[in-house]
C-alpha cells in the first residue's frame, strides 16, 4: 500500500482543485471539465447510453502515454459502438494542460493521480448508465494504471468481490512488469505520435509518467506486490512480439487463475503490428472484443492479416 499511504485524500483534493475530475455524482450529461478532453472519438461518450441485456456492462477505454482518446481509440471505439456496447472514453494524466486538448500532452502525469481521475470517470460511467460493473479496455500506461485504480482507488473491493466496480481488465501491450527503454526506442515511438501534443521522445523519458514504469519503478513494485491480480476481476493481455517499447515483451503478461495471456503471433507469426498501433490491429481487436463476449470469438474466425 505504498503509494496509497503517500496520501491518496491529499491527491483528490488537489485534482479536484484543478479541476481534473468528474464528479461521482453526474447526471447523464458529462462533467463540464470534460469539455477540456476535446471531441469524443466516435462512438464513445453518448452519455445518455443504457446497456442492453447482450451487453450489460459499459466499455472503458483508457489510452497510453503522450497519447489521447481522440488518436488511440478512433478505430475501436466506433466498432465496439456497432456491436451494440455503451462505449465511454477519457483524457487523463495532462501534466500542463495546453491552450487546447491537442496542445496538451495526456499521460504523462503521476499514475496514481491518473488512477483517481479514471475512478471518478468510471463512477460518472456507471451513475448514468445504471450498470453495475465496467469493463476497461487499456492500452499500454492505461492497462498499468488501470491495476492500480483496481488495487488502490475503488475499482475492485478484494474484502467482497461482487462489489466489485470493474468485471473485465482488457490492457493491450501494457507495461505491467515495467519496461526498459532508452531514448531512442522512445524518440522512434513519439516520432509515430507526430501531432500529439508537444512533446518529443527525449522529453518523453524524463515525464513522471514514463519514470514509474520503468521495471525498477515503486509504482510497478507496488502493483505486483501479493498477487498481481483482483478478486473476482477477469484480466486479459495482449501483446505483440514486435511492440519496441515495452522491453522485454513477457513483461506485459501476468499471473492468476483469472488471467489469459495472448501474444499476437501465437498462430499469425505474419503480424508485426507495433506498440503504439496494437488497438487498430484487427486480431488484436478480435481478442479484445472476445474478452468482452465469449461468443463473438465462437462466431467470428480470428484474422491474421501481415502488419
Amino acid at each position: 500500500m505504498r503509494h496509497r499511504s503517500r496520501g491518496a485524500a491529499a491527491v483528490l483534493a488537489i485534482c479536484t482543485a484543478l479541476g481534473v475530475l468528474a464528479s461521482s455524482t453526474a447526471d447523464a450529461q458529462p462533467n463540464p471539465v470534460y469539455a477540456a478532453m476535446g471531441p469524443s472519438p466516435a462512438g464513445a461518450n453518448d452519455w445518455a447510453c443504457k446497456p442492453t441485456k447482450a451487453h450489460p456492462r459499459p466499455v472503458v477505454l483508457v489510452h497510453g502515454t503522450a497519447s489521447n482518446m481522440q488518436r488511440s481509440f478512433s478505430k475501436i471505439s466506433p466498432q465496439l459502438k456497432s456491436e451494440g456496447y455503451c462505449v465511454f472514453a477519457l483524457n487523463y494524466g495532462a501534466n500542463k494542460l495546453g491552450s487546447d486538448w491537442q496542445t496538451t500532452t495526456w499521460g504523462v502525469g503521476d499514475i496514481s493521480v491518473s488512477a483517481i481521475e479514471l475512478a471518478q470517470f468510471v463512477d460518472s460511467v456507471l451513475h448514468s448508465t445504471k450498470a453495475k460493473q465496467v469493463d476497461i479496455v487499456g492500452h499500454s500506461q492505461g492497462g498499468l494504471m488501470a491495476r492500480v485504480y483496481l488495487k488502490h482507488f475503488g475499482g475492485a473491493n478484494p474484502v467482497n468481490p461482487a462489489r466489485n466496480k470493474v468485471h473485465s481488465l482488457i490492457a493491450a501491450a501494457p507495461p505491467n512488469h515495467g519496461t526498459r527503454i532508452t531514448a531512442k526506442n522512445l524518440v522512434g515511438e513519439a516520432l509515430s505520435l507526430a501531432g500529439i501534443g508537444a512533446i518529443d521522445g527525449n522529453s518523453l523519458l524524463q515525464t513522471t509518467a514514463v519514470r514509474q514504469q520503468m521495471t525498477d519503478s515503486p509504482i510497478v513494485a507496488d502493483v505486483n506486490a501479493s498477487g498481481e491480480t483482483m478478486p473476482g476481476v477477469q484480466y486479459t493481455v495482449i501483446a505483440t512480439a514486435t511492440d519496441g517499447l515495452v522491453n522485454p515483451v513477457a513483461s506485459s503478461f501476468l499471473k492468476g487463475k483469472n488471467v489469459t495471456n495472448v501474444l499476437l503471433q501465437d498462430g499469425c507469426p505474419i503480424d508485426n503490428v507495433r506498440h503504439n498501433e496494437i488497438l487498430f490491429d484487427p486480431r488484436a481487436i478480435w481478442f479484445v472484443l472476445g474478452a468482452l463476449d465469449p461468443a463473438y470469438a465462437k462466431t467470428n474466425p480470428a484474422p491474421c492479416i501481415a502488419g
